[in-house]
């Protein structure tokens, strides 16, 4: 899950081919720059490299916040975090690839959906957790 404007980052080793697919699920637009590219650009001009160095600790750190969510977190601690930084999402894409990414059965995503209407709104629900932001500046 990227939200729009985030940063697609490499692996940390850049002389290999990455270990990632990315699949776009709705209509995507995404910028690409040759490796070769950008390693010129990256020697000629400072500002490409700490961009690239900004991009890569805010990539580490949001892999960083999914471990600690994947992990730590129950299902329904899980949802409630998908909800708060996908909002609008389950209305967009299928609900068997947001189980999958919150590694977690369609049917018990169903029933955490199922009871958050029956019991509260999603704004009360996400009053009720702190998750830190994952957006910084760049």
């Amino acid at each position: 899950m990227i939200t729009p404007g985030y940063p697609l980052m490499p692996d940390s080793n850049l002389n290999v081919s990455s270990s990632l697919t990315i699949e776009a699920l709705t209509n995507s637009l995404v910028f690409t720059l040759p490796i070769s590219d950008f390693l010129l650009l990256a020697q000629r001009h400072a500002a490409i490299q700490s961009l690239y160095q900004k991009m890569m600790l805010y990539s580490w750190g949001y892999h960083h916040q999914l471990k600690v969510m994947m992990y730590q977190y129950s299902a329904a601690e899980r949802y409630r975090w998908f909800l708060r930084y996908y909002p609008n999402v389950l209305d967009q894409i299928s609900h068997k690839y947001v189980a999958s990414f919150l590694n977690m059965t369609p049917v018990t995503l169903s029933k955490l959906i199922n009871a958050t209407s029956a019991s509260c709104s999603t704004s009360d629900l996400l009053d009720l957790f702190c998750f830190p932001d994952i957006k910084s500046d760049f």
